[in-house]
């Protein structure tokens, strides 16, 4: 699985969800979108539904971070390389370096 980054203003991974510091983030991007739902990522049930697809459309992810308070919005890539993703994916699809997006909204006191 696959996440081509277009634009970002960051320098950090992909995965870093926040800031690093007090700020804001953007990023574009395209790839894997796999968003799992009626389940569980790493114990029994497992995924029931899984949304997948490939696009080439440019996907946004904003994000902010003021002190210990932020939040995000958007596609946010994760990875998908924990062994306990085989459960509920192909063995092919879960790898070292293997990402996907998800569309998801947060907002937290506790960014660390």
């Amino acid at each position: 699985m696959k996440v081509i980054c277009h634009y970002k203003n960051d320098d950090q991974p992909l995965v870093c969800a926040y800031p690093a510091k007090t700020g804001v983030l953007f990023r574009l991007c395209s790839g894997d979108v796999l968003d799992p739902y009626l389940g569980n990522w790493f114990k029994e049930p497992y995924f029931k539904v899984i949304i997948r697809f490939f696009t080439e459309k440019k996907l946004p992810y904003f994000a902010w971070r003021v002190g210990k308070y932020g939040g995000y919005m958007g596609f946010q890539t994760y990875g998908v390389d924990s062994p306990q993703y085989k459960n509920f994916l192909p063995d092919k699809d879960v790898y070292d370096g293997s990402q996907a997006m998800s569309l998801t909204v947060r907002f937290t006191t506790n960014v660390d």
